[in-house]
């Protein structure tokens, strides 16, 4: 039988890895971000984040209060194209996704595409047919998954990037 060991350094709101087995967690301040090195936690990366992820090769990818996304590269944090989003998620191709308002949105050729948008005026959305969704992630195959309160659901076309 296995071991936890517990961490009483770390005070997370959110833990996340990158495909690359990066570990990084969002401090409950929601101020600091610390990626694990095998031994311990790197020194803080300093953002205010509502939510993290992190891109294939491991890098940092988070969602400001402002509904910015970020991704850390180099030269610090840059926003990545115009979002109002709430979540973010990778997948597994490295296509960046996120939910705004009313869709869940692909990161494609430099802009933001949604995926079945829902028009507020139209009443509550059905969520088999619009993107609507509290959150969003995607599978190895490149199945889109959201989730809406506390039901999940997978469409069941495949979003094919655009040519």
């Amino acid at each position: 039988m296995g071991h936890w060991t517990l961490h009483r350094e770390v005070f997370a709101l959110q833990l996340r890895n990158g495909a690359d087995g990066s570990i990084w967690h969002l401090s409950a301040d929601f101020q600091h971000l610390y990626q694990w090195k095998g031994s311990g936690w790197n020194s803080p990366i300093k953002l205010f984040a509502r939510q993290i992820s992190a891109t294939r090769s491991g890098a940092p990818i988070h969602v400001g209060f402002n509904g910015q996304i970020y991704i850390l590269g180099r030269d610090g944090w840059s926003s990545i194209g115009e979002a109002n989003a709430s979540r973010v998620c990778v997948g597994a191709d490295g296509r960046v996704w996120h939910v705004g308002r009313s869709a869940i949105y692909a990161w494609e050729s430099g802009s933001w595409v949604q995926l079945d948008p829902w028009d507020s005026r139209e009443g509550f959305p059905d969520p088999e047919t619009c993107g609507y969704a509290d959150e969003v992630a995607v599978d190895s195959n490149g199945q889109v998954w959201k989730r809406i309160g506390q039901y999940v659901y997978s469409r069941d076309e495949m979003f094919e990037r655009q040519a």
